[in-house]
């Protein structure tokens, strides 16, 4: 009888080394970044840096800077920290050193569409920004050639998209120039001087204007600035935007809204309107909400594969639906507001929001919308879907309770994150899936 043969170490090192015809889950979450990698990261070198760097000096910045953009989230913390401490920990290095990391290294890699640089880099930028001219004022006490203006420039410098450049790296400086704006909105240091909001604001209008496929991350980012501003300067944006005509936008609208339901009292402009969501202006908003049932991924954002088609809803309807909810916590009878907006622009003679949407793309924008609204108001009950057409709905019978919050409940939190950079919450917070 003949006996099994041993396969040799070579024979079986290449079999090994094969291809599998299906990857497990965890192992392909590995590879694409998507989980955390087991590994463990080594301690990291966070001695200042210096102005006239030597071979090891450059091979220690490299591997730094490689590393912050890693696609595993734990490494770029990592790095993050240990550049920041390299630059600002103590007393701080020298001014051309910091000018030379942040003109040749942090605002330049925002550019870089490899792996998850923009995230790392920006990372470490909003916390240097934020020292530079937050409470510590680094940009005053100690590097007095590093104002504000000159930092901005800096980054449209290293993220100016003009000259006869390929596609995708054009669209890699936008988007770098993108996440270096939001950068500075996330530092919090805009708003003691309204000069560097309104500097960052015409940036933002510029960009929506060059490419459609931004306006809505431009807006959003715009959001997030009104939540941290006081009344005066709220009330300044409102008025620029109507200048500019973005305020017609869904966008605009996003805006418009976040800044009525922080300060109530404000003063607004007379056109195009002083609410956008009052009855009075109920019948000018379905045209400008028109492109909002989905957002657009590229410059021919507009076109839909039906087949594999990924829907999204715009920024502006999770703050309609937002707004509306404050409005059955503190008016119970507002209901009727809410049923008036929805038969009005949603799901009435005047749905345009969906109109353009080709089947069953308009029925998923319906149904995505529908969701949010169950999910976060409580209000809407479904009672028909017709075979063949869009979502119908209808409010609780008169008499009935509008809204009966439980214990524990939250008023709102979005369904899905937003922003092309950031999630809320702390460093760890700023990776977004």
């Amino acid at each position: 009888m003949g006996s099994k043969r041993k396969r040799t170490a070579k024979e079986a090192g290449q079999n090994d080394t094969q291809p599998s015809q299906k990857r497990s889950k965890s192992a392909a979450e590995a590879t694409n970044g998507s989980s955390k990698s087991k590994s463990s990261t080594k301690a990291l070198d966070k001695s200042p840096f210096t102005e006239h760097p030597t071979v090891q000096d450059r091979k220690r910045e490299l591997e730094l800077y490689d590393l912050l953009g890693s696609e595993d989230g734990s490494e770029r913390i990592v790095a993050a920290d240990a550049i920041v401490s390299g630059l600002l920990g103590g007393d701080g290095v020298p001014e051309p050193v910091l000018l030379r990391h942040l003109d040749k290294r942090l605002f330049r890699g925002l550019a870089s569409g490899r792996n998850a640089s923009r995230l790392g880099f920006s990372l470490v930028l909003t916390e240097v920004l934020s020292q530079l001219f937050g409470d510590r004022d680094l940009a005053s006490e100690k590097y007095p050639g590093l104002s504000f203006d000159k930092v901005l420039a800096i980054l449209v410098e290293k993220t100016q998209a003009g000259g006869n450049i390929p596609g995708q790296e054009e669209r890699d400086r936008y988007f770098g120039q993108l996440f270096g704006i939001e950068c500075f909105v996330r530092s919090g240091t805009l708003f003691s001087d309204k000069r560097r909001w309104l500097a960052i604001l015409d940036l933002l209008l510029s960009l929506a204007q060059k490419k459609s496929w931004l306006k809505s991350q431009c807006g959003y980012v715009m959001v997030q600035a009104v939540s941290q501003m006081k009344k005066k300067l709220a009330e300044k944006t409102l008025e620029k935007l109507a200048a500019e005509g973005f305020a017609k936008t869904s966008e605009g609208v996003g805006v418009w809204i976040a800044a009525l339901d922080r300060f109530p009292d404000m003063q607004v402009p007379a056109q195009p309107w002083r609410n956008p969501l009052a009855p009075a202006s109920l019948q000018a908003l379905p045209p400008v909400l028109k492109d909002s049932g989905r957002e657009p991924t590229g410059e021919q954002g507009s076109k839909q594969k039906q087949g594999g088609w990924s829907p999204q809803l715009h920024f502006v309807w999770d703050i309609i639906l937002a707004h509306f909810v404050k409005l059955f916590n503190e008016y119970p009878n507002a209901v009727d507001e809410f049923r008036q907006f929805w038969k009005r622009i949603v799901d009435g003679e005047l749905s345009l929001p969906f109109s353009d949407c080709p089947p069953p793309t308009d029925a998923n924008c319906r149904g995505l919308l529908l969701q949010d609204v169950l999910r976060q108001s409580k209000v809407l009950r479904v009672y028909d879907i017709p075979e063949n057409a869009g979502w119908s709905c209808s409010l609780p019978p008169d008499g009935h309770a509008p809204f009966q919050p439980e214990p524990g409940w939250l008023p709102y939190e979005p369904s899905r994150k937003r922003g092309p950079i950031f999630a809320p919450g702390g460093a760890q917070g700023f990776e977004v899936d």
